[in-house]
């Protein structure tokens, strides 16, 4: 990709990108993102809560990419397995799903720019606009994410102490932990394991100050996932 534009960012440096990406940054959705915090009103509180939902979503981007790198490196997997995997996977089906993790990743909060309607689920309008334009395999973790929170609320009581405040708070708006039927319910998903990753890739992206990568990293990933 050439690159045609750079901007310097206080939380990832350095971000370049082509001019198509460009009318990506400057349209008014991406641009609301950077007036979303992700932490609602922490930051009257804490003045360094400041992560805004832009970063955050390029950081879940990023952190499933590594994640995703670290579990296919041929020196992280037993010879057995190796052997398993290129019976089961084509080459280039490691970049297909390595494509639709990261696009799942980018646009799970998607649904914060589509509506400011009080009480809006933000997953299931992001679910609404994404099933129209991608696959199931990235429409459906984002619908089940938030879900997928009150599922690892219930199953592992060490998982709601890493929760930022805000993901406290709006846990209980959500429902608070599932109950034993819509634990079963949930497990009869079709992608309730993705979701499941999703929302951890979720979490470990409220990290301020992780260095990821710009936009200029996604474009493709986007473009050949869109539906034909």
């Amino acid at each position: 990709m050439r690159v045609q534009h750079e901007v310097q960012d206080g939380l990832y440096g350095r971000i370049q990108f082509n001019s198509l990406e460009k009318r990506l940054i400057d349209s008014a959705p991406f641009q609301r993102l950077r007036h979303i915090h992700q932490l609602a009103m922490c930051y009257q509180v804490y003045p360094g809560a400041t992560h805004k939902r832009f970063e955050h979503s390029l950081g879940v981007m990023e952190v499933a990419s590594r994640i995703y790198d670290t579990i296919f490196d041929a020196r992280n997997i037993r010879e057995n397995v190796r052997e398993r995997i290129a019976e089961e996977l084509e080459p280039q089906q490691f970049q297909y799903w390595k494509r639709v993790v990261r696009l799942a990743a980018l646009l799970h909060d998607i649904g914060h720019l589509l509506n400011d309607a009080p009480g809006a689920a933000h997953e299931d309008l992001g679910h609404s606009w994404l099933v129209q334009h991608f696959s199931p395999e990235v429409s459906e973790p984002v619908r089940l994410h938030v879900a997928a929170k009150r599922y690892l609320c219930a199953t592992n009581h060490k998982y709601q102490e890493i929760l930022s405040p805000e993901s406290v708070r709006s846990l209980h708006v959500q429902g608070g932990p599932m109950t034993d039927a819509e634990l079963d319910a949930f497990e009869e998903e079709v992608f309730y394991g993705q979701a499941v990753q999703l929302r951890h890739w979720d979490d470990q992206a409220k990290t301020e100050k992780l260095a990821v990568p710009g936009l200029e990293m996604y474009r493709e990933t986007i473009a050949g996932l869109i539906k034909k």
